[in-house]
């Protein structure tokens, strides 16, 4: 599961939001060892932690600076 939280301020009027708040479930997605991995920790695995423990990542984005319809050519955005 991923919910996603759009914060918007100054830029509210072109539908951009200023900061982004990302919450996933993680028990529930697969990354592959290599990946999730510590391959430089060399302690040994705490067993005793529940499986089925409420695991809850939280990613912020947030974005500022916004140059809207400045310096671009509209000639970009013509199909081709």
């Amino acid at each position: 599961t991923v919910n996603v939280d759009y914060f918007y301020t100054s830029e509210l009027a072109f539908g951009l939001p200023s900061k982004l708040i990302f919450e996933i479930d993680i028990k529930k997605f697969k990354m592959p060892k290599s990946v999730a991995a510590d391959i430089n920790n060399d302690k040994p695995k705490d067993k005793s932690k529940k499986k089925n423990e409420n695991k809850k990542g939280i990613i912020t984005i947030k974005l500022s600076n916004y140059i809207i319809n400045k310096g671009i050519n509209d000639a970009i955005f013509e199909k081709k």
